[in-house]
């Protein structure tokens, strides 16, 4: 579907026949659908001119493109910026560091063996894969680390669950 293809738009006493009824066309899939269907928005009915549908689909066609991707980290930015966004993240990140102390403490020392070359990575233990992770089996040993790649370092911190 193309994002700014224009559809012909429906004759207006039609419209106005459908919405005594309670419904509404979509111009994406040109069904009529009940106001239900349709997301809350800015058209004249107060509803989303796309039903629900649709417009999951026209969202994520945007968000992969380039210019999608730029809005949602600006306004991911603009969120961690606010004051509602810092104080959120600085309590959970307070309260993260204070429940999981030693957890942080050990990823730290690892990463900072790992940037000084002390603590060199090695392929996945499981199946060979470069691209791995350090695994803490006991955090009170920060260098005593296994490393696994996404797919097993999830698969091992299920077993430990």
């Amino acid at each position: 579907m193309n994002l700014v293809e224009r559809r012909p738009r429906l004759d207006p006493v039609i419209a106005a026949a459908l919405r005594a009824r309670g419904l509404k066309r979509c111009p994406a899939c040109e069904t009529v659908k009940e106001r239900a269907a349709f997301s809350n928005g800015d058209g004249k009915d107060g509803a989303s001119p796309y039903c629900k549908p649709c417009s999951v689909l026209r969202v994520s066609v945007y968000q992969k493109t380039p210019a999608g991707r730029r809005g949602n980290l600006a306004r991911r930015r603009r969120y961690n910026a606010s004051e509602h966004g810092r104080a959120v993240n600085g309590a959970w990140s307070s309260w993260n560091s204070k429940t999981n102390r030693a957890k942080c403490r050990a990823r730290l020392q690892a990463w900072r063996a790992i940037q000084s070359g002390e603590l060199v990575r090695q392929p996945c233990e499981k199946c060979g894969a470069a691209k791995v992770e350090a695994h803490h089996d006991d955090y009170s040993k920060p260098l005593a680390v296994r490393w696994l790649c996404r797919l097993h370092h999830i698969a091992e911190r299920c077993n430990h669950a």
